[in-house]
């Protein structure tokens, strides 16, 4: 089990510890889902990598409208104690690798596999997908 920086009803952060300057902080889609919760993504991929590593998940699966402001609060002081931060993310979580990386201190790169760009529906007015997670976004 990693260690936890917030684990609340919308948000959970944990990391694993790393060697060297460089932070890689993953953000988590909207599937992989026990209990009805999304769950840490990459953490095979990441694992026994030397850098350390943040796992954000946004639990109510609003692609981070209603989480941002709690991830730049937690993870901002400690992220700017390293010399390079990327960002790494999959579809809900692309869009928040994406997001981010203008908004999180020493983040020189993100990867965002085929991030979903919105949901909003007054602006892919055609999107169908999600309807249960999207229809309870209050502020975009």
């Amino acid at each position: 089990m990693s260690p936890v920086i917030v684990d609340n009803d919308t948000l959970s952060i944990t990391f694993t510890e790393g060697d060297t300057g460089t932070a890689v902080v993953t953000f988590s889609g909207v599937g992989l889902a026990v209990d009805n919760t999304p769950q840490e993504e990459f953490v095979k991929t990441m694992q026994g990598a030397r850098h350390a590593q943040f796992f954000v998940v946004d639990k109510v699966r609003s692609w981070y409208n209603a989480t941002a402001t709690d991830i730049i609060a937690h993870l901002s002081p400690i992220l700017a104690r390293y010399k390079k931060v990327v960002t790494l993310g999959n579809s809900m979580g692309g869009f928040g690798a994406a997001y981010f990386a203008s908004r999180l201190p020493n983040c020189s790169a993100a990867i965002a596999f085929v991030p979903q760009f919105s949901v909003n529906s007054v602006i892919v007015p055609r999107e169908t997908r999600w309807r249960e997670y999207r229809s309870r976004i209050e502020t975009w």
